[in-house]
């Protein structure tokens, strides 16, 4: 009855997480909606900006493209920025929902595992590390101008373009949790422990390895939906922008999606792969214990037990199962190639 309550209020604090992240983040977007032309000019269609990128000195030929004078409405004029909208809110309320769940559940392997204090505290720091990589390595590349440059330097929009960079940090905040989890599940399965004297440990350490199994399948799965719609939002954007304004000489090519989606595919790759064969490296060795107490006992046990804990101690990886792994962790780059119409 205990266990039925706390699970029925973690649903209530989900749904408000969620609503609260959906609401304040639209809140925000509504009121900083730029449904006027730019401060360079209300009437002209064709202006000049200097700037300079990658220390290379240039002036940009802007043709305005969204004219309210002109009776064009915002959302009508660039559709692709209210799905860019869409999308975001979509990110950041999954991301916000997720919270609590991976948080608890990363709270509950502390203390089903025993993690020492450091331990927890060194797992949740490398979390936070792979969070800031994430975020700063597409900002360091040099060569091509990023989006919410354009956002911030021809003023379209956003009237706060630093909106763009909130909802980037929210949803990286929020999804801590989850790479918490999963980078707990290799040093969990290491606590697993068999008396080989009882057949009661042996059933412990198969549910303790489906438990992490589990918890690492869906924290792959949640973040994958994350990464997706961050990897979507992207290419929404340039599209936004180019509804609104034409920047002589820049395009927006389709490759740098491609990049995008290769490099949160790689992301995923790198903190989800490793995991999952050091649980299957892990199985192997609590069956090779199995299989020597079978061998030492086998008149005492009954012909299901021995065959229902060696499936339990074996991670198939049966065809179906290898691809759907293979499309969620390539989900990001498949994402990526989505028809380029389907923002316009």
């Amino acid at each position: 009855m205990q266990e039925g309550k706390h699970s029925s209020i973690l649903v209530l604090i989900i749904i408000l997480f969620a609503i609260a992240a959906f609401g304040i983040s639209f809140h925000q977007y509504k009121i900083n909606l730029k449904l006027q032309p730019n401060q360079y000019s209300a009437t002209d269609s064709v202006y000049y900006v200097a700037d300079t990128i990658d220390n290379i000195p240039y002036n940009f030929k802007v043709t305005q493209v969204f004219k309210p004078n002109e009776n064009q409405v915002l959302f009508h004029s660039a559709p692709a920025f209210l799905v860019w909208i869409m999308v975001v809110l979509v990110m950041i309320t999954v991301a916000a929902g997720s919270f609590p769940v991976f948080a608890l559940q990363a709270w509950n392997l502390k203390k089903s595992f025993r993690f020492p204090n450091w331990q927890f505290i060194l797992l949740g720091g490398v979390s936070v590390g792979f969070v800031i990589l994430l975020a700063i390595m597409p900002q360091i590349i040099p060569g091509y101008i990023k989006p919410i440059w354009l956002v911030e330097k021809f003023k379209v929009l956003l009237h706060n373009p630093s909106m763009i960079k909130y909802s980037v940090f929210t949803t990286l905040l929020l999804i801590i949790p989850i790479l918490l989890v999963i980078f707990m599940t290799g040093p969990a399965s290491d606590k697993i422990s068999i008396d080989s004297r009882s057949r009661e440990s042996f059933e412990t350490a198969a549910l303790k390895l489906n438990t992490l199994l589990d918890a690492l399948l869906t924290a792959l799965q949640v973040l994958a939906v994350i990464v997706v719609l961050a990897v979507l939002s992207s290419r929404a954007l340039y599209e936004s922008i180019r509804s609104v304004i034409r920047i002589e000489n820049v395009e927006f090519p389709r490759e740098v999606s491609y990049i995008y989606g290769l490099y949160f595919s790689l992301f995923l790759a790198i903190v989800y792969i490793p995991s999952y064969y050091y649980l299957r490296m892990r199985s192997s060795s609590l069956r090779q214990s199995l299989d020597a107490y079978l061998s030492d006992q086998p008149s005492k046990e009954d012909s299901r037990w021995p065959e229902k804990m060696a499936t339990a101690f074996t991670i198939k990886t049966t065809p179906v199962e290898s691809l759907k792994l293979a499309l969620t962790v390539l989900a990001p780059l498949i994402s990526s190639l989505l028809p380029e119409g389907l923002f316009k």
